[in-house]
């Protein structure tokens, strides 16, 4: 249809070039993320060096330290506060300010021992013959079920002993831990918009719904108008009564009253 193919391509354009540029906006915002780098230490033989939040993998060992963001789902071993406590901020999760306490298992604390540096609770951690065992990765922010084995112990894991991904450590220097859950396992990323429903305000909605109704309204106006078109073409009497609408001299182009018909319907809609 001539007369609405330019209005509608021109729309279907902008509305292409805005996504383009929302998913480019999202991938600098992802690689901006993963690119950030934090303390880690894989093996026994090597120290804390410093390593991007991609490579970071589970069983790590990873240290944050004051005003950083934690870069997965940290159980955490010990801290540099006594009693192995750490105060996070989970703005980036639940938009809540005020800060929350994370504290590791005090069954582990005797074991590790209290350290000024984390490298030398790093060391301390390494001699130790243990692995955690947790459920698998779910989008439960506030729920978290695992048991720290060290030698033939089992030490329970809950929910207070773990830091999740976007965390902000703070009033502590530093935190050690080790990644449970990383990348999209990560809770965080498992309540990312992409596997949920886009968030729609209530204008949005309400302009939807009224979207609804004016194109249900105009669909029954249209069928109407048709069917009393068709009506009265039908009626030769009525034509013949009124011979100023010319309408005998044009019933023979079909052709063009089907497309007149046609460009009407599509404006009308």
């Amino acid at each position: 249809v001539p007369t609405i193919l330019l209005p509608l391509v021109c729309i279907l354009l902008l509305n292409a070039l805005k996504d383009a540029v929302e998913d480019w906006r999202r991938h600098v915002s992802d690689r901006t993320e993963n690119e950030r780098t934090t303390l880690c230490t894989r093996d026994k033989h090597t120290g804390l060096h410093s390593t991007k939040w991609c490579d970071v993998q589970a069983g790590d060992m990873v240290v944050v330290k004051n005003n950083e963001y934690v870069p997965a789902d940290l159980v955490v071993l010990t801290s540099a506060h006594e009693e192995g406590q750490a105060w996070v901020e989970t703005a980036n999760l639940d938009g809540e300010t005020n800060l929350k306490l994370k504290q590791a298992t005090d069954a582990f604390l005797p074991m590790v021992g209290k350290h000024d540096g984390c490298e030398d609770a790093v060391r301390s951690v390494q001699k130790m013959d243990a692995h955690i065992e947790c459920e698998m990765p779910n989008e439960f922010l506030y729920s978290f079920i695992g048991t720290l084995h060290v030698g033939a112990r089992r030490l329970a894991l809950d929910d207070r002993n773990l830091i999740l991904r976007g965390c902000k450590v703070t009033s502590v220097a530093w935190v050690l831990g080790v990644p449970v859950y990383t990348g999209k396992q990560s809770k965080i990323m498992m309540n990312s918009t992409e596997k949920k429903h886009r968030k729609l305000s209530h204008l949005e909605r309400d302009i939807g719904r009224f979207t609804g109704v004016v194109f249900s309204l105009q669909l029954m106006l249209c069928i109407f108008a048709g069917c009393a078109g068709a009506a009265f073409e039908t009626n030769t009497t009525r034509i013949m009564k009124r011979t100023y609408l010319k309408v005998l001299a044009e019933a023979d182009d079909t052709g063009g009253g089907l497309l007149i018909f046609a460009i009407r319907l599509f404006n009308f809609i």
